[in-house]
């Protein structure tokens, strides 16, 4: 079985860290699996075809200006198409980033050269429609939500991290995020006396929800005779961090709070080394989202990191030891609670251990791929 995947996704770009590691970890379960992947992804200079550059762009694709959205929605695709031959493919797997005329074209196109093409579209966040914000991304959501209507006549399934059993009347193949564990190193941290340090990597967006840890940070520092010093390091870009960097200087919370710009994981080992608790997604209640997949909860969990979440994560349910549930609201953290549930951890030597064996067990992107194979074949 032959695939092709393509993610819109450029990987030269920083801020594209994490879903970068997502896909390439994609294309390796894959390959475990054997299946013969091909992999399409974005430079700066142009597209990439199996890391081979097959076009160039006539300006670096970093340009924030309105034209990179005309190119995304109507260049893209026809550029991509002149590379391929949808006979060889057996199904093509591609990350979804809203519906436009030459997104169906293109699938039109893939569909009339290979009517036996099983092609999967995989959605990452669903309902999306309180994710954009900004002028043109509203633009954008109403040229999708016009073309979107027409998805059914070419896609086979979808891939989804939620519980519908069909999205624009197409059947969902419900998985969640993975993590290839054996890529990430489990973190070294040891606990210090009257110290907590959190650590937050994200690429960071108003439902992430930082902002009710930062307000418990100010809570907390307000109390007198304190005998926990709390830290957190925020490491990412994102159209929220300029929020958060106002707060921490509203509050005067500088010398406990800290930004830094996105990694690569041997960057991160560093600053996993040095921290005691993980902090997931605070927020996914803004978006009206059921089912939070994120990928920072299984990065945390691969490096052996206890964390908080609010919200309803299906890999990591009720029971488990290690994970900090915080009510999916707007109040703010309560860092008393985070310190009490950091103490009844830090002294058992085997906590690490037990949450990387975890992340081995249940997190590998192979057990989902396999879903899709399944899929593939029994449609």
């Amino acid at each position: 079985m032959r695939g092709l995947i393509y993610y819109r996704t450029n990987k030269d770009d920083l801020a594209n860290v994490g879903v970068l590691k997502k896909c390439l970890a994609q294309v390796e379960a894959f390959r475990n699996l054997g299946i013969q992947i091909d992999l399409i992804l974005l430079s700066n200079k142009g597209i990439l075809l199996n890391d081979q550059l097959v076009h160039t762009f006539a300006k670096p694709l970093l340009s924030k200006s309105s034209s990179k959205y005309w190119f995304f929605f109507f260049n893209l695709l026809p550029n991509i198409s002149k590379h391929l031959n949808f006979e060889v493919y057996d199904f093509i797997y591609f990350r979804y980033a809203l519906a436009h005329p030459t997104l169906i074209r293109f699938l039109a196109a893939a569909k009339n050269q290979n009517a036996a093409l099983k092609i999967l579209a995989e959605m990452p966040t669903y309902p999306y429609e309180k994710e954009k914000k900004s002028f043109l991304d509203r633009l954008s959501l109403f040229m999708d939500q016009h073309y979107r209507k027409k998805l059914s006549f070419y896609l086979d399934g979808i891939t989804h991290y939620g519980l519908e059993s069909e999205i624009f009347g197409i059947p969902t193949i419900p998985i969640s995020n993975g993590i290839a564990v054996h890529k990430i190193n489990i973190s070294t941290s040891q606990p210090e006396a009257k110290k907590l340090r959190l650590i937050a990597v994200a690429n960071w967006s108003y439902w992430h929800g930082l902002d009710r840890l930062i307000k418990g940070l100010k809570k907390y520092y307000e109390q007198k005779n304190l005998e926990t010093f709390v830290t957190l390091n925020i490491i990412g870009h994102g159209k929220a961090v300029s929020q958060y960097k106002d707060l921490v200087q509203k509050y005067d919370l500088e010398e406990v709070v800290r930004f830094f710009p996105p990694m690569t994981n041997k960057q991160l080992d560093d600053y996993f080394d040095q921290a005691d608790l993980g902090v997931g997604t605070l927020g996914i209640h803004r978006k009206d989202i059921a089912i939070d997949s994120s990928l920072k909860h299984r990065e945390y969990c691969a490096r052996g990191l206890p964390f908080l979440l609010a919200g309803k994560d299906l890999d990591f349910p009720d029971f488990l030891f290690f994970i900090k549930r915080c009510v999916p609201t707007d109040q703010s953290i309560d860092i008393y609670d985070l310190i009490n549930f950091w103490k009844r951890l830090k002294d058992n030597e085997n906590t690490k251990g037990e949450i990387r064996e975890y992340a081995e067990g249940h997190l590998r992107w192979e057990k989902r791929m396999k879903k899709i194979i399944t899929f593939i074949k029994n449609n």
